[in-house]
């Protein structure tokens, strides 16, 4: 079915109806607000949906205080042909004018812990301006387990389309999420990526499980292999696993480095790039890492981003060792290094880490289970007290 213009003007039929130049309809349903699937409008302009709805507003004789809304979009996901208006799902983001003639979009996330709203509000700051969206509303519902989380989100018209704001709402939905649910960080930040919403880092601070490179590493130079092994290692080796992305500039600000710019990977072959870094990492990682997922990324302008995401670890597989080191600028490809990561750092592993990790080993080859601090080990006890008296 054709879709509608960006250029084309819908047309007000009644309060209730609203005609589109692809023959199709949008009308209230049992509740009262307009529904229709998002195929059907996905091409008509903000600033034309804008003004069906005021024009549908007008037909009602009722003064509504200014941030009443007034009218309302509701989309549903469901093909035009299989478009039932009591039965079809409605998606989670919505169209609403308020009687100031404002038109904003509402998206609801639910969540199962409250949000800390002021930082919300600071982490998706940079993402909204740089998508000419402004937050100008925040509500939540529900008890912990189950709360709704609802944004009511301003979008400069000019240019862009129902479609438009719609892709822009997925991305803050599973930003959002991300931002609520930080122990989801890896999946949630991969999942975004390679759903194609790169920009949903931009503004995000680098973290515990989250490190960002302008540049891609080259698997031709060993300084950058030693470079590649190492920063993996370094989530292998931490508590919950990370997520490392290729393709992000970083600056540093306040006590952070933040995600300023998406830089592409420009490589003519990033499908060969990613088998030569999977087997950097697994030559030069001993033991070898579980379930390491790389993936290369297109960016619909030009070039790629390149992900790696390393999964939290078993305890007993670590420390993670890495075989090279660069010691005072120089290439030492017969050293080892052990490496790790707190918080947005790396840090390296201490002689006393490494010490106690050996002798567990030892004490469990020898015993089995490993020796109880209380009590003297037999390799301290004196002869003479080994010694069984003679009756």
């Amino acid at each position: 079915m054709p879709l509608i213009t960006a250029r084309y003007q819908p047309q007000l039929l009644s309060q209730d109806r609203i005609k589109l130049s692809n023959g199709c309809f949008v009308d209230r349903d049992g509740s009262a607000v307009f529904f229709a699937p998002l195929d059907t409008v996905r091409d008509l302009s903000l600033a034309s949906l804008r003004r069906c709805l005021a024009a549908a507003a007008a037909q009602f004789d009722v003064t509504w205080a200014d941030e009443h809304v007034v009218e309302e979009l509701y989309l549903t996901e469901s093909a035009v042909d299989q478009f039932d208006d009591g039965y079809s799902p409605r998606s989670a983001y919505s169209f609403g004018l308020i009687a100031a003639g404002e038109l904003r979009l509402h998206i609801s996330v639910p969540t199962t812990i409250e949000a800390d709203e002021d930082f919300l509000a600071t982490r998706l700051a940079v993402f909204l301006v740089g998508n000419r969206l402004s937050l100008v509303g925040m509500e939540q519902e529900g008890v912990p387990g189950s709360i709704l989380l609802t944004l009511a989100v301003r979008s400069e018209a000019r240019g862009r389309t129902v479609g438009d704001a719609y892709a822009l709402a997925e991305q803050l939905d599973r930003l959002v999420q991300a931002l609520v649910d930080g122990t989801t960080y890896p999946a949630t930040w991969w999942d975004l990526l390679v759903g194609g919403h790169a920009t949903a880092l931009v503004g995000q601070p680098e973290s515990a499980t989250l490190e960002a490179k302008s540049r891609a590493y080259d698997p031709a130079v060993e300084a950058d292999q030693i470079e590649l092994a190492q920063d993996v290692a370094r989530f292998a080796n931490a508590e919950h696993g990370g997520l490392l992305c290729l393709g992000f500039r970083t600056r540093h600000r306040g006590m952070h480095d933040v995600i300023e710019k998406v830089t592409p990977v420009n490589d003519p072959s990033p499908q060969r790039l990613v088998a030569r870094y999977r087997s950097i990492v697994d030559r030069k990682i001993f033991p070898p890492v579980v379930g390491v997922e790389i993936a290369a990324v297109p960016l619909p302008e030009a070039g790629c981003l390149i992900l790696l995401r390393i999964p939290a670890q078993p305890e007993e597989l670590k420390p993670f060792l890495v075989h090279g080191a660069i010691a005072a600028g120089k290439v030492e490809g017969a050293f080892i290094s052990i490496v790790r990561r707190r918080g947005e750092d790396s840090i390296p592993v201490t002689p006393a880490a490494i010490h106690s990790w050996m002798s567990a080993g030892r004490a469990l080859m020898r015993a089995g289970h490993l020796p109880d601090p209380r009590q003297p080990s037999s390799e301290t006890t004196s002869p003479t007290a080994r010694r069984t008296p003679r009756p």
